[in-house]
């Protein structure tokens, strides 16, 4: 029974870099983190090019229409992530300037500030992917850790179930053979109760067996495909069987 009770706790206690679902929030708020940034550089990128434009000649129809959509663009920006500051305004506008001035020094400062910038983006572009990444990756472990945690529970209550009829019957055996000694009708009850107790006995601890190695067939598993967690499962397990359950647990996950 130790062990039925191991089987059933371990899965919500081991905390080595936490469960499946702390770490798909964590991944799901990197990523969050991540889009928050990468809106803040669309936003960034969208007035500094209708700043840009503002140089373009007034009756220039495609500036006109491109000034139109980045308008409602910027619009739909800073009310999603708020107005930019005047700080952040006058730095965008002091960068088009300069990217736009016949000066060459100017210029030129402002290609190295623009170069940094888009060295910024891109390395936020690829954090952005990996997040995600790491995310969709982190959802389909949650999922398969539900399921196995699913078949696991299932089969402990299967295994307490066949114990705890096989008690019951055990029970019922010992009462019955006690009685008989003052009732001589009973004693074919007994018998037949008893007969079928010993081979369930037998059949119990059959399956008992194969639990275990079953159970250490699953830490096997859990090394390779979580070997953060494996030492965590390993001592859960460590101490709620003796040496015998161990033995067996080892056994299955030698097979």
């Amino acid at each position: 029974m130790l062990v039925l009770g191991a089987c059933s706790i371990w899965p919500s206690t081991w905390r080595i870099g936490g469960t499946p679902l702390d770490r798909v929030k964590r991944s799901e708020a990197e990523r969050t983190r991540f889009e928050g940034e990468a809106v803040a550089h669309a936003q960034a990128a969208v007035h500094k090019a209708g700043t840009a434009l503002q140089s373009a000649p007034a009756d220039n129809r495609p500036v006109a229409v491109a000034r139109d959509f980045l308008a409602e663009a910027a619009a739909l920006l800073d009310q999603a992530r708020g107005a930019p500051t005047a700080a952040d305004a006058t730095g965008w506008r002091e960068l088009v300037a300069g990217l736009l001035s016949d000066n060459a020094q100017t210029r030129a400062a402002a290609e190295r500030e623009r170069a940094s910038q888009a060295a910024s983006t891109n390395d936020l572009a690829i954090k952005l992917a990996a997040a995600t990444a790491s995310a969709v990756r982190e959802r389909a472990r949650a999922l398969d850790y539900a399921r196995e945690r699913e078949a696991l529970a299932d089969f402990a209550g299967k295994l307490k179930l066949g114990f705890y009829a096989i008690i019951g019957l055990f029970v019922l055996g010992t009462v019955l053979s006690l009685a008989a000694r003052f009732f001589p009708a009973l004693g074919l009850a007994s018998k037949v109760i008893n007969g079928v107790v010993a081979p369930g006995i037998t059949f119990a601890a059959y399956r008992a067996q194969a639990g275990l190695h079953a159970v250490g067939a699953g830490l096997k598993a859990i090394r390779t495909s979580m070997p953060q967690a494996a030492k965590q499962v390993t001592d859960i397990l460590d101490v709620a069987t003796d040496a015998d359950h161990q033995a067996e647990i080892a056994r299955g996950a030698n097979a």
